[in-house]
């Protein structure tokens, strides 16, 4: 379009002395000379415009947002737009087809994400990119000191978006993209811009099903010699639809470390001679493992030494590899630690024993790993009854340094995955037929370790 304006220049008020009461001549600002939408008078009542339309005339910016690398590494398959003009050049649509992956990258906390803006022109009017807007959304945080983000001249607004002139006249006329011309072109002329973000994945929901980030790209301000509006989108409205418009994804790992423990064994030797009592080969939680009982003869008390075997299971139920650094155990009262037993376990000064046996075991998501800890009942005709012990991971660790989502080392908190129990019941029995002391103290650890298990598996 163009645009022709007119305005009264100069008046006789020097004569009088007395201004005109709602003008003042020759003060139009043509650079923003913007008609309203019922093509009044714009500025003032002095001036005035008629508006021409210079036929096959059209402008028309098109903008795509892509992935081009994950710290340094550009992805497995290439997310760079492919481009068919046909419908184009045959006068079927007003923008071309555009195709590239969009599934959502694997990313983790801290990774840096280079993203790639580009801004095609399908129309037959050269222009600018005047401003080019990305909405910086939660799970990414703008780098200013980023020597990409510092090169493409982005700088973040009030309202929390970044905003770039680095395709602007101003910045250069070599700026300008090109008029698509189907007669001689295939595609569309082009022009780039680069962006940074850091992954931050404390600012996102620990919901498996909240982790795709979005990040939307948005042509805010363009130009062109002949003023001429973009035919099929409006800059800066955050109209989806639009083809100045497009988003981009990328899904956030999570670091998920989990522990099950449960008696394996326990070995009984009476006078000498040691019996294996079966416990578990594995855990059966969520339900609660059965109680381990081993029974003692009131008479051989002195002569009865039992030592129990328990099984710590380290998972990585998350999708990032990591360590499990340390594994805690408490010392359950009635059973004691013996070293030699224990050659991999060291006691930490309360009352608690620690192990790094796990530290230099890479979990990938799905791993698990075990270990075994054995305790020794101490010998006393009052220590009998239930025997609980308790385990956690104490210390963990993966590259990304992302928390894990449902748990904190070393807090002590049964209802996390990172922690969980075992039990034992030691009863005394006279003579061949035994009358058990545990048996109250059975039914209160079924009904005790039921409660338990709903409360952290369920609630």
């Amino acid at each position: 379009s163009l645009r022709n304006i007119a305005e009264i220049t100069a008046d006789n008020s020097s004569t009088y002395g007395v201004s005109d009461r709602d003008s003042t001549p020759k003060d139009v600002d043509i650079n923003n000379y913007n008609p309203p939408s019922d093509n009044s008078k714009y500025q003032e009542d002095d001036d005035d415009y008629e508006q021409l339309i210079l036929p096959g005339k059209v402008f028309d910016l098109s903008l795509r947002k892509f992935i081009t690398s994950i710290n340094g590494v550009a992805p497995t398959i290439d997310r760079t737009p492919v481009v068919d003009a046909t419908n184009l050049i045959n006068g079927t649509s007003t923008t071309a087809t555009y195709t590239h992956p969009k599934d959502p990258l694997f990313v983790v906390n801290n990774d840096i994400v280079i993203y790639t803006i580009r801004v095609f022109n399908e129309g037959n009017v050269a222009g600018f990119a005047e401003e080019v807007k990305d909405d910086v959304p939660m799970g990414l945080v703008f780098l200013p000191d980023n020597e990409i983000n510092q090169q493409y001249r982005w700088q973040l607004g009030e309202d929390g978006s970044i905003r770039t002139d680095y395709l602007s006249k101003a910045q250069g006329e070599q700026n300008q993209i090109p008029a698509f011309d189907p007669n001689t072109m295939t595609t569309p002329a082009y022009r780039d811009v680069e962006v940074a973000f850091k992954v931050d994945q404390s600012a996102i929901s620990n919901d498996p099903n909240q982790r795709i980030i979005i990040n939307t790209a948005e042509i805010s301000k363009d130009n062109n010699d002949y003023n001429i509006p973009d035919r099929d989108s409006t800059p800066d409205n955050g109209v989806p639809g639009e083809d100045d418009i497009d988003k981009e994804y990328v899904t956030v790992g999570q670091f998920d470390l989990a522990l099950l423990k449960w008696v394996s064994k326990a070995y009984v030797t009476v006078d000498g001679k040691t019996t294996t009592v079966q416990g578990n080969s594995t855990s059966t939680k969520p339900n609660q493992d059965p109680v381990l009982k081993v029974d003692v003869n009131r008479n051989k008390i002195n002569t009865t030494n039992i030592t129990f075997v328990y099984t710590i299971q380290v998972i990585n139920q998350g999708d990032i590899a990591g360590y499990a650094k340390e594994v805690k155990d408490t010392i359950p009262a009635g059973l004691k630690f013996v070293q030699s037993d224990n050659p991999n376990w060291q006691l930490d000064g309360d009352g608690n024993v620690v192990t790094d046996q796990l530290a230099n075991t890479l979990l990938q998501p799905g791993d698990t790993a075990s270990i075994q800890i054995a305790f020794r009942w101490i010998q006393s005709d009052s220590n009998f009854g239930l025997k609980t012990n308790i385990a956690q991971i104490s210390k963990d660790y993966n590259d990304s340094n992302t928390p894990d989502r449902d748990s904190t080392p070393n807090n002590n908190v049964p209802e996390e995955d990172d922690q969980d129990y075992a039990q034992v019941i030691i009863s005394i029995k006279t003579g061949d037929a035994p009358t058990y002391l545990g048996l109250i103290t059975a039914s209160i650890a079924t009904l005790g370790g039921g409660v338990y298990f709903i409360r952290r598996f369920v609630l």
